[in-house]
């Protein structure tokens, strides 16, 4: 029995060793992200899409599509949508832009040098307070390999506006009704208020007044995401309509 337990223990150490040894595969990686703004009510506001593209093997990027969505309900196309100018696909040609997105042909690479993509031109509605614009990932940003591209990262954004709590209620006119326990909070919260309950909609802005996190009350709780920082934030309870009914300060803890 001894021996059989040497015997396996020479095996695993030798597959291990073996594993160890293999050798990493080179990945050329583009990593994608919308930009976040700021912007007053109605106002029209130019939103770069940035990148960051590390290579390790040849590349020849110049066909691409940035398919997305936005908000119908709080923003806009501004225009035609789109500005080329001074990104890095100002030197292609044969563009296809479209409300969702834009399909760029090209017959040399994008300009690796330049970290703007390209650049969206939307207008914020007189009555939003915060409109967010998402890569559609349905739709691939290009056939993986074909442009020496190996994996896509995407991240989306929001075009917020300077003053976040427009469209409701001054916050200086409601009451804190709002009770949450505990209170500091590491990874859940429960959350409640005289008539509300689950589907209540949960706004929670950091110090900045930037928008954290929104969606319904579940379960009477709001599940706080991993990963996210801790310190204090300002959380609101809407009815459907929208109208700020209670507000309330969370402490939320370093897990």
């Amino acid at each position: 029995m001894a021996m059989i337990l040497r015997l396996l223990a020479r095996v695993a150490v030798i597959v291990v060793l073996a594993f160890i040894a293999m050798p990493v595969t080179a990945q050329n990686v583009l990593r994608l992200r919308i930009d976040t703004v700021t912007t007053k009510p109605g106002s029209t506001v130019d939103v770069r899409v940035l990148y960051t593209f590390t290579s390790t093997h040849p590349h020849n990027i110049h066909d691409f599509l940035a398919r997305f969505l936005f908000d119908t309900t709080k923003s806009a196309l501004a225009g035609s949508g789109y500005i080329m100018n001074g990104a890095a696909t100002y030197p292609l040609f044969d563009t296809v832009p479209s409300h969702t997105g834009l399909l760029v042909y090209g017959n040399q690479e994008i300009d690796l040098t330049d970290s703007v993509l390209f650049t969206i031109r939307m207008t914020l509605d007189t009555n939003a307070d915060t409109a967010w614009i998402r890569w559609d990932r349905k739709w691939p940003v290009m056939q993986l390999g074909n442009e020496g591209v190996d994996s896509v990262y995407q991240q989306d954004g929001w075009i917020r506006s300077s003053k976040p709590l427009g469209i409701v209620q001054s916050v200086s006119d409601v009451q804190p009704s709002l009770t949450m326990y505990p209170n500091p909070a590491e990874d859940h919260v429960m959350i409640s208020a005289p008539g509300y309950g689950d589907g209540s909609r949960v706004e929670v802005y950091d110090a900045a007044g930037r928008l954290s996190f929104e969606g319904p009350l579940v379960h009477g709780g709001w599940q706080i995401p991993s990963g996210f920082p801790a310190g204090a934030y300002e959380v609101l309870l809407s009815d459907e309509s929208r109208t700020v009914q209670n507000i309330g300060t969370l402490i939320v803890s370093p897990r």
